[in-house]
């Protein structure tokens, strides 16, 4: 799975993801630790990619975007 803080289409912000291994998660939960450096409001997602038991198909399923809001310190 992987956490895009800053959401997937949001213009002049690099699309960083952040990698949650599947180790990480305990009882379906797992806890990500984000800093951001840009001020605004971010609709962030987690993306899964489902492979298919052969390999030779990924499928990747969004979640619904949750609205951050980074005011300045």
């Amino acid at each position: 799975m992987t956490l895009f803080p800053y959401g997937t289409l949001i213009e002049g912000v690099a699309q960083v993801g952040v990698s949650i291994d599947a180790a990480n998660f305990v009882g379906g939960k797992a806890e990500v630790h984000v800093g951001y450096t840009k001020i605004g409001t971010f609709s962030a997602v987690v993306v899964a990619n489902n492979h298919s038991a052969n390999g030779n198909t990924v499928t990747n399923i969004t979640s619904a975007p949750q609205t951050i809001t980074i005011g300045a310190a």
